[in-house]
């Protein structure tokens, strides 16, 4: 996560009800969270924390987010989990992300989850090796100094490319067919060094994280122009409405300060459609209650319109109990 506007800028009907005012100076972020005591276990020591969504309490509700329209139901087979942020801090939660926990578990060492934006804190990828505990991890983040992801943990589970994903290839940029490919590629090579076994399908990005101040709007759309076979089974966003003007995200308004999302009401509808166009459902929607305009969102993979089971999960004569076929 990077820097987040200051509550009280936000646009009116924005704002939380505990006002919330972060002092940022340069790309830091928003929160500073404790380091973990010398001597202390790492996250990927502590294992797999994970808590039913079902008895998390509702942080927030930002109606002004409802233009997403209602949430479906998660795939009986997914075991919808919450995986609370370990880290202390006084906004400790503010970095949870939600996950079907069952389909992290099936995937193997040549499939990727894929974290894109890191500013250099790589709580998500630690708690990764243990929830998605076969997966190559591959991290994507444009704007390290230097390149140089000091804190990336130290294992070939995890590999950082300096690269952030965008429509068009020029400069530190790359679309999301060329990084895809090379997460993929990454993952081919180090699952070589250490397994013999093959699971006979493709391998899949089966985890796609990204909060990345607003360049969600441009990554996502890009994401979706992918082929079938290109397409993340899980995606988890945290959706902005608001963002810094001197970020210059596409989208968003020009001006000083804080600019907002245009038109954001049409355009989060026209996401969700353009979502569930191409076979995804949005099974969770966590509105965050330190941030107004920011709502953590999982889309996932299942039957497209009219029926037809999303277009690059194997068939097989006999689905059994559910339509989506792992």
């Amino acid at each position: 996560m990077g820097r987040r506007p200051p509550v009280a800028a936000i646009a009116p009907g924005l704002a939380v009800a505990s006002i919330v005012a972060f002092l940022l100076v340069g790309p830091h972020k928003a929160k500073e969270k404790q380091a973990l005591k010398p001597g202390a276990a790492s996250l990927v020591d502590q294992g797999c924390v994970v808590v039913p969504v079902a008895s998390v309490p509702r942080r927030a509700h930002h109606s002004v987010f409802d233009g997403l329209g209602p949430v479906d139901a998660a795939p009986a087979e997914c075991d919808l989990v919450n995986i609370p942020e370990r880290v202390p801090g006084e906004m400790r939660g503010d970095n949870d992300k939600r996950a079907c926990k069952r389909w992290l578990d099936k995937l193997t060492a040549e499939d990727v989850v894929f974290s894109l934006g890191s500013h250099n804190e790589f709580d998500f990828e630690e708690q990764m090796l243990s929830c998605a505990p076969k997966s190559h991890i591959a991290t994507f983040d444009c704007t390290l100094q230097n390149d140089d992801p000091t804190r990336k943990p130290k294992t070939n589970r995890v590999s950082f490319h300096p690269y952030c994903v965008g429509d068009e290839r020029r400069d530190k940029f790359r679309d999301w067919t060329a990084t895809s490919m090379m997460a993929l590629a990454t993952a081919a090579a180090e699952a070589a060094t250490v397994t013999t076994s093959r699971t006979g399908r493709a391998a899949r990005v089966g985890f796609l994280k990204m909060d990345i101040e607003g360049f969600e709007w441009t990554v996502l759309l890009e994401v979706l122009r992918a082929p079938a076979d290109r397409l993340p089974r899980q995606i988890a966003v945290e959706l902005h409405l608001a963002t810094h003007c001197d970020l210059g995200v596409a989208h968003f308004a020009v001006g000083t300060g804080v600019c907002h999302l245009v038109n954001h009401r049409n355009k989060l509808k026209d996401l969700r459609a353009k979502m569930r166009a191409r076979g995804y459902l949005m099974v969770d929607r966590n509105d965050n209650p330190w941030c107004g305009h920011c709502s953590e969102v999982l889309f996932v993979l299942g039957e497209a319109e009219g029926g037809a089971l999303a277009p690059w999960w194997p068939r097989t004569t006999d689905p059994g109990p559910s339509k989506l076929i792992n």
